[in-house]
């Protein structure tokens, strides 16, 4: 995690990568069967991430990233 956010490198993967027609879409299928989980690196307890900038809160924005191209997605380690 890099200032509640993902680091530039790993956006400009999932920009290259996510794309429809290969991710998602109606010809899409290539994550069609993959399980998505986040594997997270902090500099502070889980629980230290409360109130409205809780550790949920804050990976809130790649969940749909991961539900629109892969059908499976696991809690986070």
């Amino acid at each position: 995690m890099f200032w509640y956010s993902c680091p530039a490198l790993l956006k400009q993967y999932f920009d290259d990568v996510l794309t429809y027609g290969f991710a998602y879409g109606s010809k899409g299928k290539a994550l069609a069967d993959k399980t998505f989980a986040l594997a997270i690196s902090l500099g502070a307890r889980e629980g230290d991430f409360q109130g409205k900038f809780s550790l949920e809160s804050v990976l809130t924005p790649l969940g749909p990233s991961a539900t629109s191209s892969a059908p499976s997605m696991q809690h986070h380690f």
